[in-house]
């Protein structure tokens, strides 16, 4: 099973998904190592976003099948997506794999995501 956070950047999904991981039967899942996987490997391609790449969504569900097979746990993903074709190319691939989601989508005070947003210096870029 995958235990997939969706919600806005500054949400709480990484501090949400780093406590469910602790517990016993868990394992963090990170979609972003895909795309870095893939942006050292498509350095001639251009793209502003991991998730625009094809390839991306298909190894996501093909990674976390790989990684919850071998070592027998449940995994918790925290990443936004927010296209519906995306989110569906994603779900039929864990589908296909008999991977069972359960998905929640987090949410956040319009006024605490702006204080979030503003304070992050570790990501000055989702400002934008």
């Amino acid at each position: 099973m995958i235990l997939w956070l969706n919600g806005p950047f500054g949400g709480d999904k990484t501090t949400t998904a780093n406590l469910l991981s602790d517990q016993p039967g868990w394992r963090l899942f990170d979609p972003e190592h895909v795309g870095y996987l893939l942006a050292g490997n498509l350095r001639d391609r251009q793209f502003d976003d991991f998730q625009d790449l094809p390839p991306r969504r298909a190894l996501v569900p093909a990674v976390a099948h790989e990684i919850s097979r071998f070592t027998g746990v449940h995994l918790v993903a925290a990443q936004t997506v927010l296209r519906q074709p995306y989110w569906s190319e994603l779900m039929a691939g864990l589908h296909e794999r008999e991977i069972p989601v359960f998905h929640v989508a987090l949410k956040c005070e319009r006024s605490e995501l702006i204080r979030r947003i503003e304070a992050d210096e570790a990501e000055a870029g989702a400002r934008d």
